[in-house]
């Protein structure tokens, strides 16, 4: 089998040592053969970067390297030769950003045996080793990998992000009045909120990420996958002790489904990458970051966490390129963390449908979710709660299920309280004012669904809440691999009551054709207890 290309994305590398390579050089011919200015944004650990390495050696006429590849004999590799100055913002030391510009810049000089003859910024020896390499009569080619990894690193440091904006805005502002000596300017990112700002001199730089056409650029589709991976997927069935079907079954569900036309899906490379190496399914991609950032501004607006998997949003919005924390679903879909459902057409008009990308990206956000409720550990969270939540699930286990919950609920509400009686700024009046509007949150019925929903997408489980039927509305479904529970939920009641709904409205009729066990559970909750008061349940299949 070849090698797993864990750890390099460098083009060159990976076939000089003949790693594993999804072909996706005839997207590269068609760049080459776009306007010269693009742009292209994807979330990270996506491919960007050997996107932007593979675009490196073509441009420098490396023919060799693309033996066996589809862009091998479609162009004339002799005429293709420019000089390439590749620029990698995950390789510039972002904390002082304008001397980790000018180290970087020193270094690329360097490579290009270009001296430098006085001290200069960053920003002038960019100019200098633009002219210079166009000094041999050829054009130059610009590729920037990650253009805005200075500004993501910092986004939650609004003085900080301002003054990086600023820097990146000079240091690109050197590409205009270059513009009859380069050949092509190509630049990736994760997000669009610096776009304008930074490249406000470049008025012809277009757009690529959500054109159709590269809507698979970037990721493994599924054909990718069962081709270029079939021995580790041989390999993997015959470890797991599971049929091939099984497996790819398993793995579209937990690593599948990153869309950008609401048609195609791809996998996310560097999932399924550790994936086929430690061959067990885990939450991989997510491991490499925590969206801080993105709970505190969900948290602050209010957003349910099942909100985010039936959102509908036009089209403009997701194209964010504001900081502001109003455009939080933005952030969300351009950091990968929601993707593109389905694409709605009305006439002449366009809505995307939104949702969690797959069970990997949905079971680790409600964890740092349900993380950030608690003001605890992540680590903690996972061992106390989502995995002794799973087992009882898995078990039919209601008492379990019960207690479980009621600790979560009662560990929130301490925590509440406890974060504004630690607050010494205010009057005890204020404080006794403001938790009672925390009480009255709490009192609703949606303070209490949403936390549900959110210890039950940490399981790792199928959750999806008000499912719509002929006769009312679901509040809530869980599937196990043999299980359906229906929950519904009131609060002040009696759990019978919540229970005699999901009877008298026939909720369980639309999965009675379904293999699953089904039960029928009533939860009510008591505002003066902050908690669960009561659970029923019955067997219905």
């Amino acid at each position: 089998m070849q090698t797993l290309p864990l750890g390099s994305q460098d083009f060159e590398d990976l076939r000089l040592r003949n790693s594993l390579y999804v072909d996706k050089t005839a997207y590269v011919l068609d760049i080459i053969n776009q306007p010269k200015y693009m742009f292209f944004s994807r979330p990270r650990r996506m491919g960007k970067s050997l996107l932007c390495s593979t675009l490196k050696c073509v441009y420098e006429g490396r023919q060799g390297l693309f033996e066996g590849l589809y862009i091998y004999d479609k162009i004339d590799w002799e005429a293709i030769k420019h000089p390439v100055l590749h620029i990698d913002f995950s390789r510039v030391d972002t904390q002082y950003l304008e001397d980790g510009l000018k180290l970087y810049m020193e270094l690329l000089a360097n490579s290009f045996q270009i001296k430098l003859e006085h001290e200069y910024r960053g920003n002038a020896i960019f100019q200098i080793l633009l002219e210079k390499l166009s000094q041999n009569g050829k054009k130059v080619v610009v590729i920037i990998d990650e253009y805005d990894k200075a500004l993501n690193d910092y986004i939650d440091d609004k003085e900080k992000f301002e003054k990086h904006r600023e820097v990146l805005r000079g240091f690109y502002g050197i590409l205009k009045p270059y513009d009859n000596i380069l050949e092509k300017v190509f630049l990736t990112g994760v997000s669009k909120f610096g776009k304008v700002s930074v490249f406000s001199q470049l008025n012809n730089i277009t757009d690529y990420s959500t054109y159709e056409t590269y809507a698979t650029m970037c990721g493994y589709t599924q054909t990718e996958l069962e081709h270029y991976f079939a021995d580790y997927i041989a390999d993997t069935t015959q470890k797991l002790e599971v049929s091939k079907n099984a497996l790819l079954q398993e793995m579209k569900r937990f690593y599948n489904g990153y869309s950008y036309d609401g048609i195609t899906t791809v996998y996310n490379p560097y999932s399924v990458l550790n994936f086929f190496k430690l061959q067990k399914f885990y939450n991989y991609w997510y491991d490499t970051g925590t969206p801080t950032f993105l709970i505190k501004a969900l948290r602050e607006q209010k957003i349910q966490s099942f909100e985010l998997e039936k959102i509908q949003t036009d089209p403009v919005v997701l194209d964010m390129t504001s900081i502001e924390i109003t455009n939080v679903i933005a952030l969300l879909f351009q950091t990968g963390y929601l993707t593109i459902k389905q694409v709605i057409r009305k006439k002449f008009k366009e809505m995307y449908r939104l949702g969690f990308p797959n069970a990997e990206v949905k079971q680790a956000f409600s964890q740092y979710i349900l993380s950030d409720y608690m003001q605890n550990a992540l680590d903690l969270n996972k061992i106390k709660y989502a995995s002794p939540m799973r087992d009882a699930l898995e078990n039919k286990d209601f008492p379990a299920i019960q207690q479980i919950a009621q600790a979560v609920y009662a560990s929130i509400v301490y925590q509440l309280h406890e974060r504004k009686s630690k607050d010494n700024t205010q009057t005890k009046d204020e404080i006794e004012k403001a938790i009672d509007a925390e009480s009255e949150l709490m009192r609703k019925e949606m303070f209490y669904h949403s936390l549900f929903h959110v210890l039950m997408n940490a399981t790792g489980f199928r959750t999806e809440s008000e499912i719509l039927t002929n006769l009312g509305r679901i509040d809530m479904a869980v599937e196990t691999d043999e299980t359906l529970y229906l929950f519904e939920f009131k609060v002040n009641e009696s759990a019978e009551i919540a229970f005699d709904q999901i009877m008298n409205k026939g909720y369980a009729e639309k999965y009675q054709t379904t293999e699953y066990e089904i039960f029928a559970v009533g939860i009510n909750f008591s505002t003066e207890m902050r908690n669960i008061e009561a659970l029923t349940y019955r067997q219905l299949k």
